[in-house]
């Protein structure tokens, strides 16, 4: 598995291979589509790399904007948190991808000491390097941090098996057990 997925519209392939380029120099591995086995399904190997990849990298573009493969990865490396995203048109994001930091990298040559490049080499370092604290996913899962006290627990039970019963008198009897649980 890669350390970096990259996301793109076929248009922008170019940009897609420069950007792989740069971070591949830094000791890093990357994967975008142009590296799907020919023997899997794309599906089931993009969704891999995907939850795999510490940094997802996401070049919208116009045609990005439509696709919904784009949008699609964007999503999921929005949930598990490690998405990093870049501008090449100065296309308006879909939501809610507007409302991340989204350089517009306009113009870029393939140059590694493009200033307009900085913010997203950054943003790659702390992924990959730990320049940051690691990125926590957006539904990260739920760890109980607090033992509840027997008493508590009994309530909490007598309450929930009253709500399973099905009899809405019994239901009435929950609400009491719940607030004296808390």
């Amino acid at each position: 598995m890669a350390d970096v997925f990259i996301s793109y519209a076929r248009s922008t392939v170019e940009c897609a291979e420069s950007l792989a380029r740069i971070v591949e120099a830094d000791g890093h591995s990357v994967w975008y589509d142009a590296r799907l086995p020919a023997h899997r399904t794309y599906s089931d190997v993009i969704q891999e790399e995907l939850d795999a990849a510490k940094a997802v990298l996401i070049i919208w573009s116009d045609e990005a904007v439509q696709s919904q493969w784009v949008r699609s990865e964007a999503d999921r490396a929005r949930n598990n948190g490690t998405l990093i995203q870049l501008r090449i048109d100065d296309c308006s994001l879909p939501m809610p991808f507007d409302q991340f930091q989204c350089p517009l990298v306009r113009n870029w040559t393939g140059s590694r000491t493009a200033p307009e490049l900085a913010p997203i080499l950054e943003s790659l370092s702390a992924f990959l390097d730990g320049g940051l604290p690691t990125a926590q996913p957006l539904f990260a899962e739920a760890k109980e941090v607090f033992v509840r006290p027997e008493e508590g627990q009994l309530l909490f039970d007598a309450a929930s098996k009253a709500l399973q019963s099905g009899d809405p008198s019994e239901h009435a009897q929950a609400i009491p057990l719940l607030v004296e649980a808390t």
